[in-house]
């Protein structure tokens, strides 16, 4: 295994005999000069078939987060029996880093779906819990309770969600549809390829796999009117989506479903975009 790319001290992009593509971790592997080959036996984990917007999403994550994610994921591996995508590490990990910086910024967000979640991932929710923990004692950072939730529904959707069930109520045409409708609202063209399009989708996925009787949390309420305030053109288009659930899903958004998707749109989106 050769490693071409260094991330941080402990992990490494590498290209296996095959020509395989390999994000590795392993202590020092990212230290030495690149190019050189790696012995395997200094490799303690790897994802292969990492998708190329997760590899760009590297260089903008906390060597320190990186590897907090890993350890959480191999947390959830060593718990749970079905945890099929692996790429949920960086995503994790993208979510760590967003989490710090809301922190950081004075942003509190409650989940309307904490109970229902806890009531049926009660194993999801526990391995949570831990991460809030190892990310205090590493970072010095306490999150919020509630992103014990939100860490427990990244591992939930690497278990369960899969956007190729034709079951599932959103097929490709419904995601073709949204996409053109935000195009045409925010009068943007979306790069398909890029990461924050991918967590936009994926939360479109989640959004069919919650409890039809969520309701809006009113400590949300603050942030909501400001983010419409703020966001205009980004409310209109959420507003337009939330049209299109109702008359071809048969599905409303909450105010908080709302909230999450202007949030979602505002990181797709550059701001010189989508301000007026």
């Amino acid at each position: 295994m050769k490693v071409i790319k260094k991330i941080n001290n402990n992990c490494a992009l590498c290209v296996d005999e095959k020509g395989r593509t390999i994000v590795a971790f392993g202590k020092g592997i990212g230290f030495k000069k690149t190019p050189y080959e790696l012995d395997i036996k200094d490799v303690e984990n790897a994802y292969y078939e990492v998708n190329d917007k997760y590899k760009d999403l590297l260089n903008n994550i906390s060597p320190d987060v990186l590897e907090i994610a890993n350890d959480i994921i191999e947390i959830a591996k060593c718990n749970l029996d079905n945890l099929t995508n692996m790429n949920v590490v960086f995503a994790l990990a993208d979510h760590i880093n967003f989490a710090i910086q809301r922190q950081n910024e004075g942003i509190k967000i409650k989940l309307p779906i904490i109970n229902n979640i806890k009531l049926l991932y009660g194993p999801e929710i526990a391995i949570g819990k831990k991460a809030l923990d190892i990310i205090q004692e590493r970072l010095g950072v306490r999150l919020p309770e509630g992103e014990a939730t939100c860490i427990a529904l990244h591992i939930i959707n690497a278990e369960t969600i899969d956007p190729q069930n034709k079951k599932h109520p959103v097929n490709k045409d419904t995601i073709e549809d949204i996409t053109r409708l935000v195009e045409e609202s925010l009068k943007i063209d979306i790069d398909k390829d890029s990461y924050n399009y991918s967590r936009f989708i994926n939360h479109i996925y989640y959004l069919f796999s919650r409890n039809r009787n969520v309701k809006s949390s009113k400590d949300n309420a603050k942030i909501y009117r400001n983010i419409v305030a703020d966001y205009p053109q980004v409310y209109s288009c959420v507003r337009e989506i939330k049209d299109y659930f109702c008359q071809n899903l048969q599905r409303d958004l909450c105010e908080d479903e709302m909230l999450y998707l202007m949030l979602h749109l505002i990181r797709l989106c550059n701001r010189e975009q989508i301000e007026e």
